[in-house]
């Protein structure tokens, strides 16, 4: 009986110069757009409870995991930036309506009255806060389609 020993060669490359197949392209380079490869190669370890990992196991990891690759790095899982855009969208509709409500109420308030000013000034703050959840709706959804 013959027995065929292979011997394996290992190569110590960083994970800069990795070069992700198939699925995990698209989470490797997420990671590399927000800086976030070094986060990960100081987590494979961990990960792995060894120090050398082969070419296949860090692929799959990235195919296979995304979402655990990306909370450990401390970026925004799919589901995560999905549920802050339900959320944003929500708040811009109780603002909207809250908005016309005011609007309507200043008509009916005397012009310059202490209610009318005080209603005036309310109105400047939703818009600014309107503002800004549309600002912040289109960076999630900018964020969500770089994913």
């Amino acid at each position: 009986m013959k027995v065929e020993v292979t011997k394996m060669l290992y190569k110590e490359m960083s994970i800069h110069d990795f070069k992700p197949w198939a699925e995990a392209v698209d989470t490797y380079e997420r990671l590399e757009r927000n800086n976030k490869l070094n986060d990960l190669e100081w987590s494979l370890s961990e990960i792995f409870g060894k120090d050398d990992i082969e070419e296949t196991e860090l692929n799959d990891l990235l195919w296979f995991e995304p979402d655990t690759v990306y909370e450990m790095v401390g970026l925004k899982t799919e589901s995560d930036i999905e549920e802050e855009i339900e959320e944003t969208e929500s708040e811009i509709g109780y603002i909207t309506e809250y908005i016309d409500t005011l609007e309507e109420d200043i008509q009916e308030y005397e012009l310059g009255s202490e209610e009318w000013q005080d209603a005036m000034s309310n109105l400047a703050g939703y818009k600014l806060d309107l503002e800004d959840l549309y600002d912040r709706l289109e960076e999630l959804r900018k964020e969500f389609e770089d994913l």
